[in-house]
């Protein structure tokens, strides 16, 4: 079921789209004031809007969240089938939709709107070592796939979790946990015909 609107064109430089990502049969653009707006099918909550409704024209997401203070300004987005990241200015990642693989980087179900992945914080940024500290790792680029998310740090590092398959299966029941390789270069390291 498809949200009727009307789309008004502000005519504001702050609004322009300065990136766009496609997943499956969503759609995210990011305008220059760091707002991302989502349309498409809403199934899953892929559309960050806090329903499952369709929509037909571009809706305004927020981002919120008791762990900060201030707007969340975002830089990057991408899509995958069902879900889709978004990074913040602050080296941040927030993700929504569809979570069966863990994709979105949190334990639990879908999610209708953005959550802060939590999983970044308090791994060292100096050697990837998970310490009690309240500093976190700094994310520069976020990508999805079909169900898989992939990060890359501000060292260099990649990061990926959801449906691909780590070097040991996890046990039934485990708990979530981000998955690094620290190659120098990525495409080396990584069963990339398995991913996604």
């Amino acid at each position: 079921m498809a949200e009727s609107a009307t789309y008004t064109d502000s005519g504001s430089i702050s609004r322009k789209v300065t990136s766009i990502a496609a997943g499956e049969a969503h759609t995210l653009a990011l305008t220059g004031d760091g707002s991302v707006y989502s349309w498409g099918r809403g199934t899953f909550g892929r559309l960050g809007t806090g329903s499952q409704l369709d929509r037909l024209f571009p809706a305004k997401i927020e981002f919120n969240s008791t762990d900060r203070t201030g707007k969340v300004r975002i830089v990057g987005v991408a899509a995958g089938c069902y879900h889709s990241l978004a990074l913040s200015d602050d080296g941040s990642v927030w993700s929504w939709g569809h979570n069966t693989y863990g994709q979105l980087g949190v334990n639990g179900e879908n999610s209708l709107v953005p959550s802060l992945i939590k999983g970044f914080h308090g791994i060292n940024p100096t050697d990837g070592s998970i310490t009690k500290s309240e500093t976190r790792l700094k994310i520069s680029s976020v990508k999805a796939g079909g169900m898989m998310s992939l990060a890359i740090d501000d060292l260099g590092s990649l990061w990926i979790w959801g449906n691909c398959p780590p070097q040991d299966i996890p046990n039934e029941g485990e708990e979530f946990s981000l998955l690094t390789t620290y190659c120098s270069n990525p495409s080396l390291g990584l069963p990339w015909s398995n991913c996604g």
